[in-house]
């Protein structure tokens, strides 16, 4: 199968060939990036070390017991119910919220709001789209 490469957009500015609007909005946003600190903007965010080292498993592992290993550093994820193992980005969002929240509050305590879907909307920033059983709401809980 041949690879394809990724498209690029080549633009001379001297030509005079027009910027199209979408590339203005790009650089406007990244120069817009560049130039905020991110405390200021509240994107600042925090992980425990021992999570940037090894964090929980992108896919679902199908097994009680998932291990990973770092140099020196054993990570070892036990299932605690029916459920399974935490996977996948939502887990791994969560986990980095909670590290931020602690860090920001300066507390061990975290407020997580009236409802899970409250939580999910202003938190993890799930808009209810549905999907019954298997929609991103019962992922997360």
């Amino acid at each position: 199968m041949p690879t394809s490469k990724p498209t690029q957009l080549k633009l001379d500015y001297r030509s005079g060939q027009p910027i199209p609007a979408w590339v203005r909005e790009v650089i406007d946003a990244h120069l817009a990036i560049e130039t905020e600190d991110a405390r200021s903007a509240g994107a600042l965010g925090f992980m425990a070390r021992a999570l940037v080292i090894a964090t929980m498993p992108y896919k679902d592992p199908k097994t009680d017991v998932f291990k990973r290993q770092n140099g020196d550093f054993r990570l070892r994820i036990i299932a605690g119910y029916e459920g399974g193992i935490p996977y996948g980005i939502y887990p791994r969002l969560l986990m980095s919220w909670v590290s931020t929240e602690a860090v920001r509050t300066r507390s061990p305590v975290i407020q997580l709001g009236d409802s899970l879907r409250a939580f999910l909307r202003d938190v993890m920033d799930l808009r209810s789209t549905g999907g019954g059983v298997r929609g991103s709401g019962t992922r997360v809980a």
